[in-house]
């Protein structure tokens, strides 16, 4: 609520400011409110669309984690075959372990 009722103040103030500029035909006034203005409404703009791509991470991290138990065996696949391959060639390389810590840092990210 806070960066929407920031962008919504930003633009009514230097929009009000920007008009009465206009009206003395001061252009550099209208130039600077311009500018201020819309920096201002940008940067609640991008903390808005910040704050919601956190909130969709957090999400996507809590589907991660459900089930999620920390040892490769436990994984699933939509495809089985394919979970099967996988699993083969982490464990003819013997990665298992890094695997396993690869996902538990990626998770907790």
């Amino acid at each position: 609520l806070i960066n929407e009722v920031g962008i919504i103040t930003c633009a009514l103030a230097y929009s009000e400011r920007a008009h009465t500029a206009f009206d003395r035909r001061d252009l550099e006034e209208v130039g600077y409110c311009a500018a201020v203005g819309g920096s201002l409404c940008a940067f609640f703009a991008c903390r808005e669309a910040d704050r919601l791509w956190a909130a969709q991470a957090e999400i996507e991290a809590q589907r991660l984690r459900t089930g999620f138990i920390g040892r490769l065996q436990d994984a699933a696949s939509s495809v089985a075959r394919d979970r099967d391959t996988i699993l083969a060639a982490i464990a003819a390389q013997g990665l298992e372990r890094k695997v396993e810590r690869a996902i538990e840092i990626l998770i907790a990210a």
